[in-house]
């Protein structure tokens, strides 16, 4: 169980100042001017949670035409803070049905706001005696008004009836005053019967899903370079499809002699066309003067014409190719750094972009560097979505379900975050592994906020039994007592009792409680150390409203 320091030092200031402030008498002034010697009169302590509201009132026994003040504590269960402003309202019904005026209020000012936090000190005069009903009304700043039914209490004919009636007797336990609670926000809940299911912890360990580490390599061999002046560092996020830098191809020095060798080729083929050209004009020139004089036969005619267009296409074709080795071959000139003074602005740059979405964790080069395409430049990592795997042994395989529910928790001290993280089952083990006779379980963690970090350890919570309808309280409220758990029982306003507990079925957030305890039986479950280390004082606190 986690106790910061800090808590323990500020309950145990918060113990030692009220307990050594023996300035304020607990008693309350009852307007009376009795003796010391007089007994002390009867009152009311009346404690009421109800609708988020806690209510403690302390009032004497009401007398027929008598003003009683009504001391009246309100704070909010949800977090154990006094109303420090505000109006409250009281509604009195007698048992007649006659409705309490507010003419009996003495001070209307009273309710208007809180003498000081949490504290109304209103008084009223009641005209009837007999049983008296008794609303509480606590209107919220959102418009909201909380009703607290409190009990029936009798309002007596005379002081000396009043005194007649035997009181109740108090409650035994621990005193803690109201602002000893408001100082440290003490939260109380109800124990009740909850679902609660059979937990066990198993160590676990946090890898990267299959898929969401990637490497990446440029397409090409090329020289790395910057666009645009931008160069990614490590952390930097990336979606898939987004370019992560920039490569300017390099053409591999045989590819260029190729090139080179291909471009004389087609030089020669070109000259070769050329004269072939020149001879089939020549011959075509001969042909149409023998023609003109019948001297040559028509198919030789034809033939010299259809030879010198065959010789002009060709010509043409080899002109063509020419130009575009050439052109390729100046291109890959470029790239390889020969002829730089002669290599074109705005050469075309290939993309490197990321597969996946992710981030940037890894970098293995630097601009300039030329990379090949089989070399690794950039690692990827998307842990939005993490495995988690746990290990359980043959033995406490037999004891869980097949596809137990599970939840993740993280190493104590790591973070504050209450609740524990929910795991999807994706595999369970079908062979136990030699080395070390386990089988794995492998769950799906998401992990938007990214707390969960690759390769961490971890502990996961299986679910070993159907859930039980149990009484249960939160683990907030055992305090550990050399080995057994005690918690503590708000039994009125500034009351509490020490409790052995037996404890049973231990659940995500919940444990059974066996004995010790009754259904609704309020607890502590925030700092119930300060409500141990008041009851370990041996001095009484005292305060006076």
């Amino acid at each position: 169980m986690k106790i910061h320091l800090w808590t323990l030092l500020l309950t145990s200031l918060v113990v030692l100042s009220f307990s050594c402030d023996h300035s304020h008498s607990h008693s309350h002034p009852h307007g009376s001017g009795g003796q010391p010697d007089e007994p002390e009169p009867n009152t009311h302590v009346v404690t009421v949670w109800e609708e988020g509201i806690e209510a403690f009132v302390e009032f004497e026994y009401p007398v027929k035409d008598e003003e009683v003040r009504f001391i009246t504590h309100i704070a909010y269960t949800e977090n154990g803070k006094p109303r420090t402003e505000g109006p409250i309202t009281f509604e009195f019904t007698h048992e007649n049905g006659k409705v309490l005026s507010q003419k009996a209020l003495k001070d209307p000012k009273s309710l208007e706001h809180p003498a000081r936090a949490g504290i109304y000190l209103p008084k009223y005069k009641f005209d009837l005696d007999g049983l008296w009903s008794a609303k509480l009304k606590v209107p919220l700043a959102d418009g909201d008004v909380r009703t607290v039914q409190l009990p029936e209490f009798r309002v007596y004919i005379s002081k000396d009836d009043a005194k007649s009636v035997d009181a109740p007797e108090e409650a035994d336990g621990v005193s803690f005053l109201k602002e000893q609670q408001w100082l440290i926000s003490t939260i109380t809940v109800p124990a009740s019967h909850s679902e609660v299911s059979e937990q066990r912890t198993f160590p676990g360990h946090i890898h990267e899903k299959v898929g969401k580490r990637v490497l990446v390599s440029s397409p090409v061999q090329g020289k790395l370079t910057m666009k645009e002046g931008f160069f990614p560092d490590r952390g930097t996020p990336f979606k898939a499809g987004e370019v992560i830098a920039w490569v300017q191809p390099i053409l591999p020095t045989s590819d260029l002699l190729s090139l080179i060798v291909k471009v004389a080729e087609v030089d020669a083929q070109l000259q070769q066309a050329q004269q072939t050209l020149e001879l089939a004009q020549l011959n075509l020139a001969r042909a149409e003067k023998l023609r003109q004089s019948d001297a040559i036969a028509l198919r030789d005619y034809d033939k010299a014409k259809y030879e010198e267009k065959a010789a002009q296409v060709a010509l043409k074709a080899a002109t063509s190719t020419k130009a575009s080795y050439q052109e390729a071959m100046n291109w890959a000139k470029s790239l390889s750094g020969e002829n730089a003074a002669e290599s074109k602005k705005g050469l075309s740059l290939i993309p490197i972009t990321a597969s996946i979405d992710g981030t940037l964790i890894e970098i293995k080069t630097a601009p300039g560097e030329v990379v090949n395409p089989d070399q690794p430049l950039f690692i990827i990592l998307d842990t939005s979505i993490v495995t988690v795997e746990a290990r359980i042994t043959q033995h406490e395989a037999e004891d869980i379900p097949s596809k137990p529910i599970a939840r993740l928790k993280l190493d104590e001290g790591y973070n504050d975050q209450e609740d524990n993280l929910p795991l999807k089952l994706f595999y369970s083990g079908l062979e136990i592994e030699e080395d070390t006779h386990t089988i794995p379980l492998l769950y799906e963690a998401e992990n938007k906020d990214g707390l969960l970090r690759v390769g961490m350890v971890c502990e996961v919570l299986m679910e070993v039994a159907e859930p039980k309808n149990v009484l249960s309280v939160p683990y907030s409220a055992l305090v550990d007592e050399d080995g057994s758990f005690v918690v503590f029982v708000q039994v009125s306003g500034e009351t509490f009792q020490k409790r052995n507990v037996e404890l049973g079925i231990r659940g995500e957030t919940q444990v059974e409680v066996l004995s010790g305890l009754k259904d609704g039986e309020r607890v502590v479950v925030t700092n119930p150390w300060a409500i141990r280390l008041a009851s370990l004082s041996t001095v009484i606190p005292a305060h006076e409203h």
